[in-house]
């Protein structure tokens, strides 16, 4: 008979347990999901040319390629809740606007911008990444380990990378409408 009130007592107070740690997340998710949804774009697929000129190692190098930008639906995160989701892909098929590979354990690559700047659906002051690079970092088993910006001093430094001239196609003046 005690057995039975002590394993009752650990259940009820697993269950609070439970509880206070989950119950803020149920109701933040249910608030997320109970909220209006964000308006559609009218434009919800773009096509950017555009072509990077740099220096590696005092040779002129040019890359040309397309960006393409395509709405992808509505998202919900805790930190901005329900939004417009945006993806962006290169038409080449590559993955990166790649500069430099070394040995396939890190990548210098410059990083065009977010595919909501280009879609008309930025509400804020688009700073480019342009002069300066990113990187990815893998470890021995391919697993991305770390993703960060170079500044253009030191890019040049380090790897004789200079960028020279970034061009792309003009944003889209976008609509947003209600279904």
């Amino acid at each position: 008979m005690i057995k039975n009130k002590i394993f009752i007592v650990i259940i009820i107070i697993v269950v609070i347990i439970l509880l206070c740690a989950t119950l803020p997340w149920l109701v933040l998710w249910c608030g997320l999901y109970l909220s209006p949804n964000p308006s559609e774009p009218i434009i919800k697929y773009e096509e950017f040319p555009f072509e990077l000129v740099y220096e590696l190692n005092g040779d002129k190098k040019y890359i040309s390629d397309v960006l393409v930008c395509e709405y992808e639906g509505i998202g919900i995160s805790e930190n901005v809740g329900k939004h417009r989701k945006w993806s962006s892909r290169f038409l080449s098929g590559n993955e990166y606007i790649e500069l430099l590979n070394i040995n396939d354990k890190m990548i210098v690559y410059y990083n065009p911008g977010d595919p909501r700047y280009y879609m008309g659906d930025y509400n804020g002051e688009f700073v480019s990444d342009f002069p300066n690079c990113r990187y990815v970092k893998y470890n021995d088993k391919g697993n991305l380990v770390e993703d960060g910006i170079i500044n253009a001093d030191e890019i040049y430094l380090k790897y004789s990378i200079k960028l020279l001239s970034w061009n792309i196609g003009s944003p889209v003046k976008n609509s947003f409408t209600n279904k």
